[in-house]
């Protein structure tokens, strides 16, 4: 009974490795999706500090690139990778003491980040859905738009979560990043509270 369980575990050893090969390499992806960002400000003044939160929205894409199972372990991958992002037409909305609120829908975004991802491989057809979770740093310039634009920053710790859907030379990944630990400030105010980031993308990644 011991050597047909042992000959089907390393047949099935064999195939998760073939898919594993077929899978490792680097890649190229481009993605859209959209993003919402918040900053809690506040500038000293005294006993009459200014505060400000402020939010923004808007669709944002990025380009990037990463390596798919660059280290494996057993049915364990693991990826590592970097993009550039973009936003624009991002709507901005503050609301300061005294309940001043401001609108805006001309502003910007530009940021980089970089993920290092953990998949598991449930099986060795090919073509089987891979789900990812990822870690890495991040920083995002934000132009608040409209006449008075403001510089806005916001860095730290971001996490995904992901799923790669193998399509014979491509992989779509439908993927949502929130942010961790981060820190944030803008040209006028500093930090307060901390910020918040939340992203939804769908990335189309070719292998070179």
């Amino acid at each position: 009974m011991k050597s047909p369980s042992l000959l089907l575990f390393l047949l099935l050893l064999t195939f998760v490795g073939n898919t594993q090969v077929r899978r490792k390499g680097t890649y190229g992806n481009v993605a859209v999706g959209y993003g919402t960002y918040s900053l809690d400000l506040y500038e000293y003044a005294g006993g009459n500090n200014i505060y400000n939160d402020q939010q923004f929205s808007g669709p944002v894409i990025a380009i990037g690139i990463e390596k798919k199972s660059a280290w494996t372990k057993n049915q364990f991958v693991f990826d590592i990778g970097a993009d550039l992002s973009g936003g624009f037409a991002m709507k901005t909305e503050s609301i300061a003491t005294g309940n001043i609120n401001g609108k805006s829908n001309g502003g910007y975004l530009a940021g980089i980040r970089g993920l290092f991802k953990a998949g598991y491989l449930f099986s060795d057809k090919e073509g089987t859905a891979i789900p990812l979770v990822g870690l890495g740093p991040y920083f995002n310039y934000i132009n608040s738009g409209g006449s008075n634009g403001a510089g806005n920053y916001m860095y730290g710790l971001q996490a995904s979560v992901g799923l790669d859907l193998p399509l014979k030379k491509l992989v779509l990944t439908p993927e949502i990043c929130f942010g961790l630990a981060s820190w944030g400030s803008s040209d006028d105010m500093d930090q307060n509270g901390q910020p918040a980031l939340f992203e939804i993308k769908i990335k189309l990644a070719k292998k070179f």
